[in-house]
């Protein structure tokens, strides 16, 4: 979707999105825009919100090995932002949420963890390492931990490499450049491997666009045929369940969505934003086909 520029910010900086713990903010959320909502309320004064995407996507959902840690916003694939009056995002959740802030067994799980192994090593023959890893939660597992390193590591990589080429070419390159996770490219050489992939490509690419809707006001969104866009959003729509809703039952107003996939190398295939003025929230969704 074009959108006016006086209405978008591509890549703003961590500083501009966060109100605090910026450094640990920009380890868990990418920042690929802010969109001023005056382009979908003209009516409104200025008010800046930012559109998000987790480091941590690679395989399964976001927060599906941490539902300890969820709660009414922050569950699988949806995270909340407690919004301020400059629009700056705070995390509303428990850090816990992200698995790279669960590198400490606590000290009740790991009493248990050390009683079961002991009892399994005992009863199966297996060496008690064996037996102390087989009973240790998921995300407490130094591989786990070790490759979910690796997936931040990538995903920012790629990130800072595309927003460099978006910013100094005013597009997203042309022809892919695969990245394991045990890749050891800096940024200079990605972002030399992205640029000759897209000359390969004769650099014929016109892809600008940031965000696919905004408000409900692109082509496509126009063709659903609502006259009010919120209407659409309020049980499911596609693949998108679970809209953040209100006291009240009514759905956060939706915002816009992208294509997460633009951004990093592994990304969602859409992600939706919904912000809600009088409770000050933010809510990403994230969406596979």
């Amino acid at each position: 979707m074009n959108i006016p520029e006086k209405f978008i910010r591509p890549f703003p900086s961590p500083e501009e999105v966060f109100s605090e713990e910026i450094e640990r903010h920009a380890k868990h959320f990418l920042p690929i825009c802010s969109l001023n909502l005056q382009f979908i309320r003209p009516d409104s004064e200025e008010f800046w919100i930012h559109f998000i995407q987790p480091a941590e996507i690679h395989s399964g959902c976001v927060g599906e090995h941490t539902s300890a840690f969820h709660d009414r916003y922050n569950f699988e694939d949806s995270i909340c932002f407690d919004v301020d009056e400059d629009g700056k995002y705070r995390f509303n959740g428990d850090w816990r949420f992200f698995i790279l802030e669960n590198k400490e067994v606590p000290s009740e799980i790991k009493t248990k963890i050390m009683e079961q192994a002991q009892r399994i090593a005992e009863k199966q023959g297996m060496s008690f390492d064996q037996a102390a890893w087989y009973k240790t939660p998921h995300i407490y597992r130094q591989d786990t931990q070790e490759e979910l390193e690796n997936v931040y590591r990538i995903n920012h990589l790629c990130f800072n490499a595309i927003k460099n080429l978006y910013l100094k070419y005013g597009k997203f390159l042309q022809g892919y450049v695969p990245i394991e996770l045990d890749s050891k490219y800096t940024l200079e050489e990605l972002v030399a491997l992205k640029e000759a992939a897209d000359s390969q490509c004769q650099g014929d690419g016109l892809d600008r666009d940031l965000i696919e809707d905004a408000g409900g006001l692109s082509e496509g969104m126009l063709e659903e045929g609502f006259n009010h866009i919120d209407e659409m959003f309020q049980e499911e729509y596609g693949n998108l369940v679970d809209t953040p809703k209100r006291d009240d039952g009514k759905v956060f107003p939706y915002i816009g969505y992208l294509s997460g996939y633009k951004f990093q190398e592994y990304g969602c295939d859409e992600l939706y934003l919904f912000f809600d003025a009088d409770s000050k929230k933010a809510v990403v969704r994230l969406v596979y086909s």
